[in-house]
């Protein structure tokens, strides 16, 4: 066998065969690896012509990305905008059943959101010329102008380090267009809180379940207008706030060393409801449902609290508060119903 292999490498075609195939591959293999972006290489560039401030409120398209997971934001939000063009076939599939809708109102909105608690959310739904009128002027507002185009990227970073992708097209021809991974930029933040109670009535015009926008920067935006009760109950005392129109009624047991409180349905001043809604808000707790909860999750009151619910307009489920921020705008719960209990008290 030995005198074989001597016999075939000594002809000199086929050992320049081996070394032409040693060479195809050493340079298929070199290209492909060049195929791969190199971790941690940056690009940045900025496009000296990119107008930085936009007077048209005339979208035509709209697209926002982003993906973060830090103490200001968490999880991912993906919106999405487009003009109606019966030319476009590709825009047409993606309106699927709404395309009678999309036609007639003229714009088309996709959302989709998750926030790293087990949420979920997407929804499709036509939109009228005051709706895309209302976005065009909160991305002026929001100061996210001044970055068009700039484009900052590292490669091999992961998603939830944080990555911020802005893009629109008016009907000027005016183009808007921010790329960045690494962070997420204040005013990128800042475009989303502002949109995010638009967002969110639309939603709730088409019974969307909103959570996960609501967890993903943990802001409570007018929780008179969302939040419908407040449940809590311990060994010894329970509390339910129900808010209707706006306006708060209490019920409540509570029975200390003293006195028995009681409540039944009774009127709260707006101002006594402000402060239960403030310090629900200043909280900043995510909301999560039963599935979600966790034995070892901290954020409920104490453990001998057996309920504590939190209902949201046009949602069915009740959310657990968890994982607040209890830093020194921390206000107990629990202990201003204690007062309030006090001080309706019959």
């Amino acid at each position: 066998m030995k005198d074989l292999f001597d016999k075939l490498f000594s002809i000199p075609s086929i050992l320049l065969i081996i070394l032409i195939l040693v060479v195809i591959f050493l340079l298929f293999t070199k290209r492909e690896k060049q195929d791969f972006p190199m971790t941690g290489k940056h690009h940045s560039s900025l496009d000296p012509n990119a107008p930085k401030d936009i007077a048209s409120l005339e979208l035509k398209n709209f697209t926002l990305l982003i993906n973060d997971r830090s103490l200001e934001i968490s999880g991912n939000v993906e919106i999405s905008l487009a003009a109606y063009d019966n030319s476009d076939t590709r825009l047409l599939e993606n309106a699927g059943d709404k395309i009678d809708d999309f036609k007639k109102l003229g714009y088309m909105l996709w959302i989709s959101a998750s926030s790293n608690n087990d949420d979920y959310v997407q929804l499709k739904v036509a939109v009228d010329k005051e709706f895309v009128t209302e976005i065009a002027s909160l991305i002026r507002q929001s100061g996210v102008m001044t970055l068009n185009g700039k484009y900052d990227w590292t490669d091999g970073i992961p998603e939830d380090a944080g990555v911020f992708m802005l893009s629109a097209k008016y009907q000027t021809g005016e183009k808007l267009n921010v790329t960045m991974n690494a962070t997420v930029p204040i005013s990128g933040i800042e475009l989303f809180k502002l949109l995010k109670p638009l967002l969110i009535n639309k939603m709730l015009e088409q019974d969307s379940n909103y959570i996960a926008l609501l967890n993903f920067n943990r802001d409570l935006i007018t929780p008179e207008t969302l939040v419908s009760s407040i449940n809590i109950s311990q060994s010894d005392v329970s509390f339910n706030l129900k808010i209707i129109d706006a306006v708060g009624y209490l019920s409540s047991n509570y029975i200390n060393s003293d006195n028995n409180f009681h409540c039944d349905a009774i009127q709260i001043d707006n101002s006594d409801l402000e402060i239960i809604l403030n310090a629900l808000v200043n909280t900043r707790f995510v909301f999560v449902t039963d599935k979600y909860l966790k034995e070892d999750t901290s954020g409920i009151y104490d453990k001998s609290t057996s309920i504590y619910y939190v209902y949201f307009k046009n949602l069915a489920e009740g959310y657990h508060p968890i994982n607040g921020d209890y830093g020194e705008d921390y206000q107990d719960l629990v202990f201003i119903f204690m007062e309030m209990v006090k001080k309706y008290s019959k």
